[in-house]
């Protein structure tokens, strides 16, 4: 590996390193590198001198924190740390302005820092399987955001904030504890997929009808007992699972979402069904076993 002084992208992945090899450390012009899935316990803070790399990967370690070092890999564009027992992401996180991908699931994070509001052309974000309790406010400066994935977390809400991120298109916060939205959420206006599922959600706001590019809406597993009339509004729809709430009652305006193929309201407590579902088509797919 000595002689391998031009090599760009290094893989090592899905191997069974216990040291984070030091030739690594001499391959000066290294743009990717991935020792993910390993038995890595620490990364070595010689992996500065890799200035030119712009992405790294050394999820599935257990690395338990990350080195000083790594915050001064200024040229990272995609960084993963999943899976490697994180209990805290560093405020130097911020220092990385050129990410345009981070991904930080299935740690131990109950916070984050509001440095990451520093990265400001950031596109996809995930947080998946942490303990985050609350999104910082500092969110709103992630203008450029395309996906943010925090689900299977604590939260109990989102933040007003989140009105800002306008290229925002994917939206995945299953799992957690929210029980309305703010009223921002109208304002992602280029929204397409909203994944809610498995919350305490009991209303939704009107607010909902400014999503009009949102094509998947997944409430599985809530509170609801009606839905807003504004629902009814976004013409987009393609996707609407309401499975396992508490609706009893489905009105006739449910025939407008005239690009609907699949709905799902299995196990709600509705009795009948209105005569205009037919209006939308032999090519629904609808989920509705045992009624009457």
């Amino acid at each position: 590996m000595r002689r391998l002084t031009n090599l760009a992208y290094l893989y090592l992945g899905n191997n069974q390193l216990k040291e984070f090899p030091q030739l690594v450390n001499r391959l000066l012009d290294l743009v990717g590198l991935d020792v993910s899935r390993n038995q890595l316990p620490a990364l070595p803070a010689e992996i500065k001198q890799l200035i030119h790399l712009r992405s790294l990967d050394v999820q599935g370690n257990k690395l338990l924190e990350l080195p000083e070092e790594i915050f001064q890999l200024l040229q990272l564009t995609s960084l993963d740390i999943s899976e490697i027992d994180l209990t805290e992401l560093p405020e130097q996180i911020g220092d990385l302005t050129k990410l345009v991908s981070l991904d930080a699931s299935r740690n131990k994070l109950s916070l984050l820092p509001q440095q990451i509001g520093s990265l400001t052309h950031l596109q996809h974000l995930s947080l998946n399987h942490n303990q985050l309790q609350a999104l910082p406010s500092t969110i709103q400066q992630l203008i450029q955001l395309e996906s943010l994935y925090v689900s299977e977390n604590k939260l109990d809400s989102l933040p007003a904030e989140i009105s800002y991120l306008s290229n925002l298109q994917t939206l995945d916060a299953n799992g957690n504890k929210l029980i309305t939205l703010p009223d921002g959420i109208g304002s992602l206006t280029s929204l397409q997929k909203l994944h809610l599922d498995e919350n305490q959600i009991e209303v939704l706001p009107a607010a909902i009808e400014g999503l009009s590019k949102l094509e998947t809406l997944s409430l599985y597993d809530n509170r609801l007992e009606n839905l807003p009339s504004q629902l009814w509004h976004l013409s987009t729809l393609t996707t609407l699972k309401l499975d396992s709430n508490r609706l009893h009652f489905i009105p006739d305006e449910i025939s407008q979402l005239t690009h609907l193929r699949h709905l799902g309201l299995t196990g709600n407590r509705l009795e009948s069904l209105p005569f205009t579902l037919i209006e939308l088509g032999a090519r629904l797919y609808m989920r509705a076993y045992g009624l009457s």
